[in-house]
């Protein structure tokens, strides 16, 4: 994992802060990017403390709590309880969302998908910080249930080996006070692109101030193609990540002008912990 930490000015820009994470126990198939892209998506939001519990606890306390029978009408509910509930039920749902819809971009228009775009703020024109996720090498072509024993035995690892590296964490120094989290896709326009006008949304481009937070992730593939598994494998290289930091400050604005970005449908709304008498609410569902 290597980094480049550009907090320095650029001709009165800041540049964004890179880490260049290079995966080598996995080949990047469109559905392992869409879940690499999920579990960091997932992570980024407890770490920028948009979310106040791990993500897959809080998965785990809305699945318990939903399985549960119907409370007996004639018992009162705690309405702090109640209200927090919601509050955590609705969020999940929209994350478990954009998940999905990840999988199904990243499965239909693949060759297209040019970078995963993250905004913290209270609207996306006036982010307080953003996270950009670009994927380079991504190979098409493979039968992908080919490869979900290996995603599920090495994911993990992957991830780990992320979250708990001094790069990461040095990138994330600081939180975000609650605020929404919109996310967008950046494609190249060139070609067919099977757009789900459901979840992804043609939007206009996004511009930002010179001074925001930026901190650009560029995911690479380190494993061996010599021998390929599958039939009809082609390897799309979309992100560029060999580009010196320099070039990638001073991109062209043909380059800009070949993309179409697409919002998602919603946002993550960030909320706190709520506590009933010094016991989370949640532990109270």
């Amino acid at each position: 994992m290597e980094k480049h930490n550009i907090a320095a000015r650029h001709e009165g820009k800041v540049l964004p802060t890179v880490i260049n994470l290079g995966i080598s126990e996995l080949i990047l198939t469109p559905l392992i990017c869409a879940s690499l892209v999920g579990e960091i998506f997932k992570g980024l939001l407890y770490q920028k403390n948009q979310i106040p519990y791990p993500y897959g606890w809080m998965e785990s306390m809305v699945i318990k709590k939903r399985k549960k029978p119907e409370v007996d009408r004639s018992k009162r509910e705690n309405m702090t309880v109640s209200n927090h509930y919601r509050t955590v039920s609705s969020a999940y749902d929209t994350i478990e969302e954009i998940v999905k819809a990840f999988k199904e971009e990243f499965l239909n228009n693949a060759e297209h998908i040019k970078e995963v775009v993250i905004i913290f703020g209270t609207m996306p024109q006036s982010p307080k910080e953003m996270f950009s996720i670009s994927i380079s090498d991504l190979a098409v072509g493979h039968i992908e249930r080919n490869h979900i024993a290996y995603m599920n035995k090495y994911q993990q690892k992957i991830l780990r080996n992320i979250f708990l590296s001094q790069d990461w964490m040095d990138s994330i120094d600081s939180s975000v006070s609650c605020t929404n989290t919109f996310v967008y896709l950046k494609k190249n326009s060139s070609g067919t692109i099977s757009s789900n006008s459901d979840t992804f949304i043609p939007s206009r481009p996004l511009t930002f101030s010179q001074g925001l937070k930026h901190t650009k992730i560029n995911i690479k593939s380190e494993y061996n193609l010599d021998s390929n598994c599958c039939d009809n494998l082609i390897i799309y290289g979309q992100s560029k990540a060999s580009q010196t930091i320099s070039s990638e400050a001073t991109e062209v604005d043909s380059e800009t002008l070949s993309e179409t970005w697409y919002q998602f449908k919603d946002m993550v709304k960030g909320f706190r912990d709520c506590y009933v008498n010094k016991v989370s609410a949640c532990e109270l569902w």
